[in-house]
């Protein structure tokens, strides 16, 4: 079982530090996997920061060796990849048409593909025509292949020549004009017009991870709660002694006390995740309440809280960092008191939508309508285990803010530690409207 761990928490790090690496699971069609697969056989290009996610789509930038950034949209309903974007950068991109945005987006992903077969079905099927000098370009992957030889086609707008028919496209060395037709099909349609394609399992170039049957514990316990979570618990007329509770919860933390404010220092996980928190208490008519320490100082772009604990927010202007420190303390602490009943303290999000997925064989998707319903289930199942947690890789995405969180629930003799990615997006108020939490149950069985 110890080896499995060890296999699943390296992927699980590598997709933290790293990026949103869709699987096969993740596409509509196998044709949607066969494009991805070919784009990055063509380009053979890393994902250097983490994705961002909507609803409707996920966003990934590969940084080239001359330092030019490639930023790639994933299209996707029902958490599945249906159609496959490189943006154009150029500021007049908004003066074109979403449509027809699209479309010259998707085309110019196809053409940085290894394969024939993807630019030659999306120009059959949107009925676009290539131009060179006026010159009407028949075979495009062949063509392609004589001017960039070995080299990634690297493609802008060209702002001087929109027009309602053709728009231009400029490299380097050339221009392309793209000539649309009279109606333009949606791009939705155009996957329901892609070939069927009839893939082999591949063996991903990855460490591979003893799959995971669908009636684990943690997985069979979440489906069961889905529609029926635990209530928070009302404590504060329950507890005499602020100190004697926090014992009992934490009995593998170092508990500190200072008048109103009590500090828990834990262990940290492969020096990477704390689970350390901060707190204040009070007596109210109701009787003990606790709340986190948000006693915090910003400095450039970092945040410091107590011990030092920071975040790196770089993309976050002076205004934006004054908005989001107060509430990171509540954040950070309310995700490590999870398995105690401090939770029930701590919890906040109601009504923040939030998209589960449980990653098994069949990777079970599911929407709740509250953040802190899935946090009770959790909290219910994880009762005594040492929570890990931190928040990093803060970022704007379309000038919102995105970041993301890894946590780690250990039993108390190691042997069993579930683990989550968690993404977190904030809205124009800078308060978090959508949440993705992807859960790695660590059931594994050994051969």
């Amino acid at each position: 079982m110890k080896k499995y761990f060890i296999i699943l928490i390296i992927l699980l790090l590598g997709c933290w530090l790293k990026a949103y690496d869709p699987s096969k699971v993740d596409f509509a069609s196998d044709y949607q996997f066969a494009l991805y697969r070919s784009w990055l056989e063509y380009t053979n290009l890393p994902g250097s920061t983490p994705a961002g996610f909507k609803p409707d789509m996920i966003t990934r930038i590969f940084t080239l060796d001359s330092g030019e950034v490639i930023d790639v949209e994933y299209d996707w309903k029902e958490h599945r990849i249906y159609n496959q974007r490189e943006i154009l950068k150029n500021k007049v991109r908004g003066d074109i048409s979403p449509e027809k945005l699209f479309l010259l987006e998707s085309l110019v992903y196809r053409i940085n593909t290894a394969d024939n077969m993807f630019i030659d079905d999306f120009l059959k099927i949107t009925r676009i025509e290539l131009f060179e000098d006026n010159i009407r370009i028949e075979k495009p992957r062949e063509w392609l292949d004589k001017k960039f030889p070995e080299k990634i086609v690297v493609i802008s707008i060209k702002s001087s020549d929109i027009s309602s028919s053709q728009i231009i496209l400029i490299t380097d060395t050339m221009k392309i004009t793209v000539l649309f037709p009279e109606k333009m099909i949606k791009i939705y349609d155009i996957f329901h017009q892609e070939p069927t394609l009839s893939l082999p399992i591949i063996i991903e170039p990855e460490i591979v991870i003893k799959e995971i049957e669908t009636d684990i514990p943690l997985a069979n316990y979440l489906l069961s709660r889905l529609n029926d979570p635990p209530r928070r618990e009302l404590l504060q007329n329950k507890i005499k002694n602020p100190g004697m509770f926090l014992r009992q919860e934490f009995p593998h933390h170092t508990l500190n006390m200072d008048n109103n404010s009590a500090y828990l220092l834990g262990g940290t996980y492969e020096d990477v995740l704390l689970s350390n928190l901060a707190l204040t208490f009070h007596r109210s008519s109701d009787g003990i309440e606790f709340h986190p320490d948000n006693n915090y100082r910003i400095e450039g772009n970092s945040i410091y809280f107590e011990d030092d604990e920071s975040f790196y927010l770089p993309a976050c202007e002076d205004h934006e960092l004054d908005m989001i420190a107060p509430f990171l303390a509540q954040l950070i602490y309310e995700h490590r008191s999870i398995g105690t009943r401090l939770l029930n303290f701590l919890l906040i999000h109601d009504d923040v939508p939030t998209t589960v997925v449980i990653r098994t064989e069949e990777r079970l998707v599911h929407e709740i309508d509250s953040y802190a319903d899935l946090l009770l289930i959790l909290n219910d199942h994880w009762k005594h285990r040492q929570i890990y947690f931190s928040l990093s890789e803060f970022k704007k995405v379309n000038n919102y803010i995105e970041f993301k969180g890894l946590l780690i629930a250990e039993d108390q003799n190691g042997d069993a530690k579930d683990s989550a990615e968690i993404w977190f997006h904030l809205n124009s108020d800078y308060r978090i409207d959508l949440i993705m939490m992807i859960l790695f149950p660590n059931d594994l069985q050994e051969d």
